[in-house]
């Protein structure tokens, strides 16, 4: 071992010792478990019981990979959060003046994992969307290419024609296609 690695290896020891006591301590204790349990089952969201904390809500979610304790204290708090708000819409359900619609923007808001409608589009058998290609629709395309790069060279902005050449008016336009529905019409 060269002098240089050594004395990288002695300085990559010191800063990895260093690094474990590194940035403000955690305020986390063990009994914040209990106390975000019962948050979640007085309806708290993750914000409001990262306010009762005095913290930003990423630190909880810090607090439940760093503390397995409060991991699943963490998770239960959640659910009881939204068990908390399931109850309550059932209870109403039967009130008059429940407004439903609010409820469940709420609900999608408050629990996005299970709340929120999402529909997944798949292929036959599950396998991706399969694609096919009009050869009709691709031979007018490159047609209208064709007949567009034509007009271009013999623009007069491009060096192409003499500038006595004119343009052709706008009602003269390409058809989509061959069928009459698509042709420019005029009136007048």
């Amino acid at each position: 071992m060269t002098k240089n690695q050594t004395s990288f290896k002695k300085g990559n020891q010191y800063w990895q010792k260093r690094a474990k006591h590194v940035g403000r301590p955690s305020t986390y204790k063990p009994e914040f478990c209990e106390q975000i349990i019962a948050m979640g089952e007085a309806g708290l969201g993750v914000a409001e019981m990262a306010c009762e904390f005095n913290v930003h809500r990423a630190t909880l979610y810090d607090w439940a990979t760093c503390h397995a304790d409060f991991s699943t204290a963490f998770a239960r708090a959640r659910e009881s959060s939204e068990a908390y708000w399931v109850r309550y819409g059932n209870a109403n359900l039967t009130n008059k003046q429940f407004q439903g619609n609010t409820y469940i923007k709420m609900m999608q808001a408050r629990h996005r994992e299970t709340w929120t409608e999402r529909k997944e589009i798949t292929g036959a058998n599950g396998g991706p969307i399969a694609t096919k290609a009009d050869d009709g629709a691709i031979a007018d395309a490159e047609r209208l290419i064709a007949e567009l790069s034509k007009r271009n060279d013999a623009s007069p902005q491009e060096g192409g024609a003499d500038s006595d050449t004119e343009r052709p008016a706008p009602s003269e336009a390409l058809p989509l296609a061959d069928d009459s529905e698509n042709e420019p019409t005029t009136t007048g």
